[in-house]
């Protein structure tokens, strides 16, 4: 904890609102020092069987959410929301590290959130100051404040990303972890169901470049993105061009799509047969290769959504599931191009099992050479 305070302290404020005349940094000042002395107390127990000073690590009562119901003469919670109900009496400072703090009891000494939001919800007082570093300060009319309100560093998200949503709780960020997540299967499965089962024939042969020539396939891709926006300029400027704007947009999308199928139809065979060796439909197969491929990205954003000290592992997760979805993306529209959209395979590739003959693009297609899918 004392580690965080330094950092806030060199760091500096980025915006200050206060609700005197102006920003009054020796309340800022006051709030650090009170943090100091709490994080220096030991925790002991009176006679009362109540904590004078309670400090939480990490606790996950209440979906990772502490609720104070008792009178206890410190707040320290690291890892995790604050709720001082409305019959409580903070009879110091109360403090949420890494998470928001609602009150709507008395808090006697000040209320600070450090990397979420502090809410004043009505009938609540502090008595100190209000201090949200990393969030924002939201008081409701009927909530007074003794000292100074003072929203520190709003916008610290871009240069602290693991600074979390602080608006939602997170069985909010949960919930919406798992809708996005589910939507997003359900869109690879439409897919899937489109590319594989409908036109598997010209996504095999287009595999047929991922196997043989990953990094080739990969660079083509790459370049596809990066001088997307130059012959979007290029078609803009000319009046024949702006017409094939449209199609030239409607082509990408496809070939992102697409290739995107492919790769994952290709991960399936060579990391998804070695969890599941006995499935072998080419369905499947490219499901089970688009969760393999997507699965870093959604954990990540699982463990970002729990906050806390997971919060930063989690969006560190996400950001490698983010880079290998974009080397996938690449390589997918990539094995497209090469492969004229599938009209023509690789004459070489080292897979033994799964490789299929070359196809003549002048020839129509025989058939998927995929399993069939139930």
């Amino acid at each position: 904890m004392m580690g965080i305070l330094s950092i806030l302290l060199f760091a500096g404020p980025l915006t200050t609102v206060s609700a005197a005349d102006g920003p009054d940094l020796d309340s800022l000042q006051r709030v650090v020092d009170s943090l100091r002395e709490i994080a220096e107390e030991r925790i002991y127990e009176n006679d009362d069987a109540e904590y004078d000073t309670l400090i939480q690590f990490e606790q996950k009562a209440h979906g990772g959410t502490i609720k104070i119901t008792h009178s206890p003469d410190d707040i320290v919670q690291m890892g995790g929301d604050v709720i001082v109900d409305a019959t409580t009496r903070v009879r110091g400072d109360a403090v949420a590290l890494g998470g928001n703090m609602t009150v709507h009891g008395i808090v006697e000494g000040d209320a600070v959130a450090i990397g979420g939001s502090l809410y004043l919800e009505p009938g609540s007082h502090v008595k100190g100051d209000a201090v949200s570093i990393g969030g924002r300060v939201k008081k409701s009319e009927s909530a007074s404040v003794g000292g100074e309100i003072v929203s520190i560093g709003p916008g610290m998200g871009s240069i602290l990303p693991w600074i979390y949503d602080t608006e939602r709780t997170m069985a909010e960020r949960i919930g919406s972890v798992i809708r996005s997540s589910f939507i997003g299967y359900l869109l690879i499965f439409f897919l899937i169901l489109i590319f594989v089962d409908l036109f598997g024939g010209a996504t095999d042969r287009a595999c047929t470049y991922v196997a043989g020539d990953v990094v080739k396939s990969g660079l083509v891709g790459f370049l596809i993105l990066l001088l997307t926006p130059v012959i979007i300029g290029v078609l803009a400027v000319t009046v024949i061009g702006l017409p094939v704007i449209p199609l030239y947009l409607l082509g990408l999308v496809v070939v992102f799509f697409w290739g995107m199928v492919a790769v994952s139809l290709e991960a399936g065979r060579v990391w998804g047969t070695r969890i599941l060796p006995n499935l072998s439909h080419a369905r499947w197969l490219a499901l089970l290769g688009a969760v393999l491929l997507t699965l870093p990205k959604y954990a990540g954003k699982l463990l970002a959504a729990i906050g806390g000290p997971l919060h930063i592992v989690g969006w560190s997760l996400s950001v490698v599931g983010s880079v290998i979805l974009f080397v996938a993306i690449c390589v997918g529209m990539g094995s497209l191009v090469m492969s004229k959209l599938g009209r023509r395979s690789m004459e070489w590739t080292d897979r033994d099992e799964s490789a299929i003959d070359p196809v003549d693009p002048d020839e129509p297609d025989q058939g998927s050479g995929l399993p069939a899918a139930d």
